[in-house]
């Protein structure tokens, strides 16, 4: 118990001289200086913002072109389409990518809608309609940890 209060007493102590001693940089401080004036460090905060990439979810389902009989490797168009995949994942256009209840999807990182439709739509298993295309905008309001 003892440790407990001696511990906890050390990290308020720290926070309050934390607080007490931080201040924001002026001007003529180095931090200042580097930061330059508040309305060029906005700036570059929107142009950083802006600069951002947007997420968006790609649901593949199957098309009318789909060979039920076939398993989905046999499938016309799979190595081009698991090409693109590995392509698009050295990019870093892949954020995230799974199969569920029949369906794939992947999240792709593209700096906006019109650059993420272009990359899946010219997939050539969309492209044959062996795979429907769906495409929305992704918004994560958790981010999480999958491992």
């Amino acid at each position: 118990m003892k440790l407990f209060l001696l511990l906890l007493y050390s990290i308020v102590s720290l926070m309050s001289y934390s607080a007490t001693n931080l201040r924001q940089p002026t001007s003529d401080s180095p931090v200042g200086r580097a930061l330059g004036s508040s309305a060029e460090l906005e700036l570059a905060l929107q142009d950083s913002a802006a600069a951002k990439p947007s997420l968006f979810i790609a649901i593949f389902s199957l098309g009318p072109n789909w060979k039920t009989d076939k398993p989905a490797h046999e499938q016309t168009y799979f190595k081009e389409h698991s090409a693109n995949l590995k392509k698009w994942r050295a990019e870093k256009k892949i954020v995230l990518g799974a199969r569920y209840s029949g369906k794939g999807m992947i999240i792709i990182s593209a700096a906006d809608e019109k650059e993420a439709r272009a990359l899946v739509e010219h997939d050539p298993m969309v492209m044959n309609k062996v795979f429907n295309l769906e495409l929305y905008p992704f918004s994560p309001f958790y981010i999480g940890c999958i491992q």
